[in-house]
């Protein structure tokens, strides 16, 4: 059905460049289509700054094209479809696929007792499912992510998992959480009585074939990491390795190219085959791609690792409206990932880039999606930041607050010292403690309530980022400075004030 509708839908094309682009003889898709898909990811590649992008179509139960774009890092390795890139959520959609090849198997079962398999998250756990972790309904949320990003990197799943156990609620609503996916990594190694790691390299990436995949970030590395770039303040931009903690591997620290990646897309384009294969039962894929509501209404679902948009759902415009749409997106300091599936059309796609910025993380998903609407014919949609206003400025806002508390700090000491000998402060004097005041107290509520509330993180979770810790350590030291002094203000007043009374006042006549 794919092909019929990307003959009926495929519009005009431009000429492809000279990169790493590999074209299946027997794709469905038209030459010329994809010719228009390379032009406009490269140049969007350029237009964002991004050091290297790999990409891959699946259409008709095959890969039909990839390509890679740019650099792998400073050596300027080129990247191809093979580079390995860190998929970080996008890695979830793998776990569940090794979760229900457990269910396939007949060792787990969705409506399990959690608590069967993971007896330490007693007593928090009692009344949850397996599902409720697969479907995000465990009461984790922002605030387990938190615990996990401030724990110790070399701690195993089992030692995070205690960490949860007092947040967990039956009966609680949707709320995303990497901690869920880490828990069901934990329940695949418990039940299949082998590391986590192993069973992923036995039962998904061998079946699929997908070769450059991995969970350990030496053997990636090996294979050609493209080296990750976080966007400095000012700076563009570098290289910047993200952490990558041992805990963490369920639900972000997963490694692949781009075109083994959508082996994974072809399983789920093919019924639950690869290669003539059967890898996952039918039901067992009706599973991930149903999911359950993420709200009240059913306009978007969270199944296996996958944001699912059901045929006719207000988030979808155009002709494709007609048909499900399942995605999902992955973000580390450094790395960015997404991924998309239109089962009804046999269609699904691949992006990877070695870049992130995390203050507009918008930008490559629309560009996923407007790939999308050029295989299908449709109108492109302007790429536009979608970030709040407060996240898309905050850097620049916090920069401008610690230069304006060093600098009325700085000018303000000599009128304060002055108290110290009986002077008063003067206007300007009094201007420039005034706005040390006000600087002092906006820092201290940005540094206790602001930051953490924008970002959904404690400070110590946001300083992770290079940039943000330098912010936040010269909005803490200017928070400090500027404490020490209005104590000193205080002090000098209180001192010139006593200087100033008469001696028979202070009991000194003789």
């Amino acid at each position: 059905m794919g092909a019929a509708v990307l003959c009926l839908l495929v519009g005009p094309a431009h000429a492809a460049g000279t990169r790493d682009v590999v074209v299946s003889p027997s794709s469905p898709v038209t030459k010329d289509v994809l010719a228009e898909v390379d032009a406009y990811l490269a140049r969007n590649r350029e237009e964002h700054g991004w050091p290297g992008l790999a990409a891959a179509i699946v259409a008709d139960g095959e890969v039909a094209w990839s390509a890679g774009y740019g650099s792998t890092g400073p050596d300027g390795d080129p990247v191809t479809a093979q580079t390995p890139f860190l998929l970080a959520s996008v890695g979830k959609s793998l776990t569940a696929l090794a979760v229900m090849r457990r269910v396939d198997a007949g060792e787990v079962g969705l409506d399990d007792p959690l608590t069967e398999h993971l007896p330490e998250l007693l007593p928090g756990g009692a009344g949850l499912t397996v599902a409720d972790l697969m479907f995000q309904h465990s009461g984790l949320g922002y605030r387990a992510d938190n615990t996990v990003v401030l724990s110790d990197e070399d701690a195993g799943l089992s030692d995070q998992a205690t960490a949860y156990e007092s947040m967990l609620r039956e009966g609680a609503g949707f709320a995303y959480s990497n901690a869920n996916y880490d828990l069901l990594a934990l329940l695949v190694e418990r039940s299949s009585g082998e590391p986590f790691e192993d069973y992923l390299q036995g039962e998904v990436f061998g079946p699929l074939d997908m070769s450059t995949a991995t969970t350990d970030p030496e053997v990636a590395e090996q294979a050609g990491l493209a080296t990750g770039h976080y966007h400095w303040l000012g700076l563009g931009y570098r290289p910047f390795v993200p952490p990558l903690p041992d805990y963490d591997v369920g639900a972000y620290r997963m490694f692949a190219g781009a075109e083994d990646l959508a082996h994974a897309l072809v399983l789920h384009l093919s019924g639950g085959e690869y290669d003539g294969r059967r890898v996952l039962s039918a039901e067992s894929l009706t599973v991930l791609q149903t999911g359950e509501p993420v709200g009240g209404s059913d306009q978007a679902r969270y199944g296996g690792g996958l944001w699912i948009h059901p045929a006719g759902s207000d988030w979808m415009t155009g002709p494709s409206a007609a048909y499900r749409f399942l995605e999902h997106d992955g973000s580390a300091l450094s790395y960015r990932s997404y991924i998309w599936l239109m089962p009804d059309l046999g269609l699904g796609m691949v992006l990877l880039a070695n870049a992130n910025d995390w203050s507009d993380e918008s930008r490559l998903p629309q560009v996923g999606f407007n790939a999308r609407q050029i295989l299908l014919g449709e109108e492109l949609t302007p790429i536009t930041s979608r970030s709040p206003l407060l996240v898309r400025w905050g850097k620049h806002i916090f920069a401008l607050l610690a230069l304006a508390q060093l600098g009325l700090t700085l000018a303000s000491i000599r009128p304060i010292a002055g108290t110290w000998h009986g002077r008063q402060p003067g206007r300007a004097g009094l201007g420039l403690i005034a706005g040390v005041l006000t600087t002092t107290l906006f820092t201290g509520y940005a540094l206790a309530r602001l930051i953490p509330s924008v970002t959904q993180s404690p400070l110590r979770a946001v300083a992770l980022a290079p940039d943000a810790r330098i912010l936040v350590s010269a909005l803490i030291a200017g928070l400090i400075l500027g404490l020490v002094l209005m104590a000193a203000l205080v002090l000098g007043l209180v001192r010139g004030r006593w200087a100033q009374r008469p001696a028979a006042t202070l009991g000194l006549r003789g």
